[in-house]
């Protein structure tokens, strides 16, 4: 019986191979990055790319929703946006705890307007 036919020789192979695509780019990464300060630049052009292209993301999901998030009325996601940023604001500017806060009160919403 050959290694990669037994089950566990395939698996292992697609790690080995996962592993060695990733790694040398994430050590690249790594001593690339270390000189670069938060303050810098170029890390807040990043944050600021990031930012948009996450609040193009969320206004194209409210505005014209796909798959389940179709069925949730427009108040309802609305709500959870203003949420989601006064979240935001409030947490001075923590997207993590926007996003949460926005996945979070849009499933509490849903339910109390189902219910």
């Amino acid at each position: 019986m050959s290694a990669l036919n037994d089950g566990f020789g395939g698996y292992l192979v697609l790690a080995l191979v996962g592993f060695l695509v990733h790694e040398p780019w994430r050590w690249l990464g790594l001593i690339l990055g270390r000189n670069l300060t938060v303050d810098s630049e170029m890390f807040l052009w990043v944050r600021s790319v990031a930012a948009a292209l996450i609040a193009g993301l969320v206004f194209r999901l409210m505005l014209f929703p796909v798959g389940a998030l179709a069925a949730v009325s427009l108040p309802v996601r609305a709500t959870a946006l203003l949420a989601a940023a006064l979240v935001f604001f409030a947490t001075k500017r923590h997207m993590g705890y926007a996003v949460l806060t926005g996945a979070l009160s849009l499933v509490a919403l849903q339910f109390w307007a189902a219910g």
